[in-house]
């Protein structure tokens, strides 16, 4: 996951709490020092015991009540510091903590029958693997694909190509890819993509179905394919992604396209990252592409 970039003091909700607890601390300590000021007040009588019985009483309470707001006081400050230093190391440890990345395959990826958004002539390809069910997936859908879409995939610069890799951790998530695909089938993958990452709760097979009309997809072919017609090059992602040492979703891999149309492999990277991530990994393989040959 990417780091969250925060202030140096920490981020606002613990400014907020820091702030709430001395608030706090600093009205009880008002409170005991007017219970200070009324118990140490000059009074006779006080229970029926004599004057100086009840001074002498009141001195020893009100030395107590002293005692304890100053150990209180401490006791807080020493908390509002501990939770300042630990805030601003926990920042800055986060900050420079990146996912770790696996390795890069030594041979090109094949994207033969793969789902491809974009120009499908372009020489830089960003390829994932996916799970529709992977929060962490809709998060890249939502926040980096339209800035993909912008920057690169109307200019020609780039193709996108999908490939699953459903985890088993997710129930819906193997019906769901073979939706997709079904969905494919009748032109309609992208749409499907968009569909399911925004409805991530409702991707058992009933709402799959029900989807169909919307997606304006033949809905007795969709039905029929979905038991099972699909099944196969799903699993052949799978398989494909073990063998490149895919762990986790979403993983992506960033290459240029060779002349037997697979895909060698410069970059990697995993997780739901900022869009400037993919900007620099991406820029750095065009550059490559464009780079005069000696």
């Amino acid at each position: 996951m990417p780091a969250r970039s925060r202030n140096v003091w920490g981020d606002n909700d613990t400014i907020s709490n820091i702030k709430t607890l001395a608030r706090l601390y600093f009205n009880a300590h008002d409170h005991y020092r007017a219970m200070v000021r009324s118990v140490s007040g000059s009074g006779e009588g006080w229970w029926g015991m004599s004057a100086d019985g009840v001074d002498g009483r009141r001195s020893r309470i009100a030395a107590r009540l002293e005692f304890a707001a100053t150990t209180m006081l401490i006791f807080v400050l020493l908390l509002v510091a501990c939770l300042a230093v630990w805030d601003r190391t926990s920042s800055r440890v986060l900050a420079r903590t990146e996912p770790p990345r696996g390795p890069l395959p030594s041979g090109a990826i094949s994207i033969e029958g793969a789902q491809i958004r974009g120009d499908k002539k372009a020489k830089v390809a960003l390829i994932v693997f996916s799970d529709f069910e992977c929060p962490y997936c809709a998060r890249s859908a939502q926040d980096v694909l339209p800035e993909l879409e912008r920057q690169y995939l109307r200019t020609g610069k780039l193709q996108l190509v999908w490939r699953h890799y459903p985890l088993g951790i997710h129930k819906n998530a193997m019906s769901a890819a073979d939706g997709a695909e079904c969905a494919g089938r009748q032109g309609k993958f992208w749409e499907f993509h968009d569909w399911a990452f925004q409805h991530q709760k409702e991707l058992d097979q009933a709402n799959l179905i029900g989807a169909a009309g919307g997606l304006a997809l033949d809905a007795g072919v969709f039905e029929a394919c979905l038991k099972g017609q699909a099944s196969t090059k799903v699993q052949a992602d799978v398989e494909a992604a073990t063998l490149l040492s895919v762990a986790g979703t979403p993983t992506w891999f960033i290459g240029v396209v060779q002349a037997d149309g697979k895909v060698k492999a410069l970059e990697r990277l995993e997780g739901a990252r900022p869009f400037a991530v993919f900007r620099e990994a991406i820029d750095k393989v065009i550059a490559t592409v464009d780079a005069p040959t000696k």
